[in-house]
C-alpha cells in the first residue's frame, strides 16, 4: 500500500515566503496601480520587492483554513504558485507532500529523504523550473 508522505523540514523551509499587504493600506501610488487591474478586496504579496505582484480577492483567501489574508499574514508560495498562510500550508505539507489545491508534488517527501530513492522531487526537469510546468490531474 503507496501511503503519502510529508515533505522534509528542509524542503518546506525552502520554499519562499512573502507578507501580504491589503490593497487598503497600499500608498497612493499603488493604490492607483490596484484600481486598474481592478482587483477588489484584494492586495499585495511581496510589496516592495521584485517578487512583488497583484493578488485578487478571489486569491486573498487561504484555502486551508478559509481566512482571508489580511496585512502581515505570512504566506508561503508553493512551486505551482499557489500560495497559503504559512503555518496552514507548513502543517498540510509535514503530512502530504503536496499542494491542497492542484496536488503539485513539493520537495523531497520524508519517505525518500529516509533512504528510500523513490517519492521525492528534489531534481529540476531537464532545461525547466517547476514553476513552468502546468500539471493537471
Amino acid at each position: 500500500m503507496n501511503q503519502a508522505r510529508g515533505a522534509t523540514p528542509e524542503s518546506i523551509d525552502a520554499l519562499p515566503r512573502y507578507k501580504f499587504k491589503s490593497k487598503k493600506k497600499a500608498t497612493l501610488e499603488r493604490k492607483m496601480t490596484l484600481i486598474q487591474k481592478s482587483i477588489g478586496e484584494g492586495g499585495i504579496l511581496a510589496a516592495g520587492t521584485d517578487k512583488e505582484r497583484i493578488i485578487s480577492a478571489e486569491d486573498a483567501v487561504c484555502c486551508i483554513c478559509l481566512a482571508k489574508y489580511v496585512d502581515n499574514d505570512e504566506l508561503r508560495e508553493l512551486p505551482c504558485t499557489h500560495f497559503f498562510h504559512l503555518d496552514c500550508v507548513d502543517k498540510w505539507l509535514k503530512i502530504n507532500a503536496s499542494c491542497p489545491l492542484c496536488k503539485f508534488e513539493v520537495g523531497e517527501s520524508a519517505g525518500a529523504a529516509s533512504g528510500s530513492n523513490s517519492g521525492g522531487r528534489n531534481d529540476e526537469p531537464e532545461g525547466g523550473k517547476w514553476r513552468d510546468l502546468q500539471e493537471t490531474h
